[in-house]
């Protein structure tokens, strides 16, 4: 499923189904945040409306975490329909509720998902700030597979800017 995607829309959308017939909130939740995921990397359409759901339901178990997550993630998924202003506010909601609870690695993985919304906007200028703070941010968490990662993200774009000097840094 892994190297196939459209292949794991059926057994999401079963668990959906499930979740959602058992009337088990946070496990519809988690369903409908997967859906909307694998739906906005398909581009589809309903990815924002399965990731709308899933951040009401996680809003109303109280779920701080699921909310920072899909809120980060149906920014991602507004932007790639187009809405890249919209998608700019969930995100930047995600890392505002990040910062509040001092949750650095969440704070590092929703400025990487803020970098990406300005990637899809054209904004390089913006992406690169964003990834360089989130290497900051990731350092002294020890994840070297996420600060090479990262490293790697904030080099390119610094060589699509021109900028090789901070590319090979």
């Amino acid at each position: 499923v892994a190297l196939r995607p459209r292949a794991a829309l059926v057994p999401l959308q079963a668990a959906v189904e499930t979740f959602r017939s058992r009337d088990d909130a946070a496990g519809l939740a988690l369903a409908l945040n997967h859906l909307g995921c694998l739906e906005r990397d398909l581009g589809s359409p309903d990815a924002v409306g399965h990731l709308t759901e899933a951040l009401q339901l996680r809003e109303e178990i109280g779920d701080r975490r699921g909310v920072t997550l899909t809120l980060a993630n149906r920014g991602l998924a507004e932007a790639a329909a187009g809405d890249v202003d919209r998608g700019r506010e969930s995100v930047r909601a995600a890392l505002a509720r990040v910062e509040a609870i001092e949750d650095r690695p969440g704070e590092a993985g929703v400025l990487l998902d803020l970098a990406v919304v300005e990637l899809v906007a054209g904004e390089t200028r913006a992406a690169r700030a964003l990834a360089e703070g989130a290497i900051d941010v990731f350092h002294p968490q020890g994840y070297r597979r996420m600060d090479a990662l990262v490293l790697t993200f904030a080099g390119q774009l610094a060589a699509e800017q021109g900028d090789p000097a901070a590319a090979r840094r």
